[in-house]
């Protein structure tokens, strides 16, 4: 689905020369970006809101060193336990990192795979940033990262980072439900764009309630597919 272009760079030198040495401060980049390292690791950057961003780094592994026990949501690999809604999974999170301007806050991705940082399914909108501060006027963020494969089985983790430290609160499982707070600022043309991913994974029905919301709002192509696969 054809929704926004990457940029692909090969190599942490080229990395380097594009975006200089801390790409994933540099918060004024629009768009999220995936790189491929020289050491073949997959590095998404996306940028947030009030200057922070975080950092996904994952690798592929060879499906035939991976056991899943059919239909269970979880897989083997190395000795751990992950978790991989619908298939034997082919790429898992090695390190996850929250910037806050010049701060950096490592984040617990153990046991997640197939979390698609290698597509356009991990961006900005999958993220719901929230800024708090306790009775002892301590900062306290919360970071929700929906990992999504459109219309597939997928995930939610929620992690709180509080005095430069991170703790991971939570894995949930939303089906091929989108949160809220993806949903709310959804333009028409997006409307329209996640109903035909979703008719194209099989989610005919959810897809339709998609196109319809478009429609709602005057998208003509959204009003044609509903009449069309009415």
């Amino acid at each position: 689905m054809n929704r926004l272009v990457y940029l692909l760079v090969a190599g942490a030198g080229c990395l380097a020369s594009v975006y200089g040495e801390h790409p994933e401060r540099r918060t004024e980049q629009a768009d999220p970006m995936t790189m491929v390292r020289a050491d073949q690791t997959l590095v998404r950057v996306i940028p947030l809101a009030r200057g922070c961003s975080v950092r996904f780094e994952a690798k592929q592994v060879a499906k035939a060193d991976v056991q899943q026990a059919p239909g269970c949501g979880y897989a083997v690999y190395d000795g751990q336990l992950w978790i991989s809604p619908t298939a034997v999974p082919n790429v898992i999170l090695t390190r996850g990192v929250f910037f806050d301007g010049e701060k950096e806050v490592e984040l617990d991705v153990s046991g997640l795979a197939n979390p698609w940082v290698e597509a356009e399914e991990l961006e900005a909108r999958n993220c719901e940033l929230k800024i708090d501060t306790t009775e002892e006027n301590e900062e306290l963020i919360t970071l929700k990262v929906a990992f999504m494969k459109w219309g597939a089985e997928d995930y939610i983790v929620e992690w709180v980072v509080m005095d430069g430290r991170s703790l991971r609160l939570s894995i949930a499982r939303v089906g091929d439900t989108l949160p809220e707070w993806m949903e709310n600022p959804g333009t028409p043309q997006w409307q329209y764009e996640v109903g035909n991913a979703l008719w194209a994974n099989g989610s005919r029905d959810k897809a339709r309630v998609w196109w319809k919301k478009a429609a709602d709002r005057g998208h003509v192509k959204a009003a044609q597919a509903v009449k069309r696969r009415d």
